[in-house]
């Protein structure tokens, strides 16, 4: 009966020790799959406290008052250097009127004209 037993317990140990090894760590696709689900919640939640949800929300609610457009870079980059173009040129009108007539005090240190007194239109800070 003992060595019946000792047989049992032996094919058991050999049965099970690849079993043993298997779960001791996870599989590969294993890994993945929990891999792929922590991903997925870590985008719901930062979808969730990032405010996305809210800003489509907004968005689909507003959807009249939006225009959507196609950009191009080129006609961004065109426009932004336009735009400041024209502030440095009214910058310098304004510099030159203030030297030439002297009637603005000019704080060159903080760089700030009075625009009212000029009756120019410029955003000067």
């Amino acid at each position: 009966m003992v060595p019946a037993l000792c047989g049992h317990i032996v094919l058991l140990l050999v049965l099970s020790a690849p079993a043993a090894d298997c779960y001791s760590f996870p599989q590969q696709y294993t890994m993945q799959y929990w891999a792929r689900r922590l991903e997925q919640e870590i985008d719901g939640v930062m979808r969730i406290f990032g405010g996305v949800q809210q800003l489509r929300g907004i968005y689909n609610e507003n959807r009249n008052l939006f225009e959507v457009k196609e950009n191009v870079p080129r006609k961004l980059v065109e426009k932004v250097a336009g735009d400041i173009e024209s502030l440095l040129a009214k910058k310098v009108r304004a510099l030159k009127y203030s030297f030439s007539n002297e009637l603005v005090p000019l704080d060159l240190e903080e760089g700030k004209l009075d625009c009212a007194t000029l009756s120019l239109e410029c955003d000067l800070v």
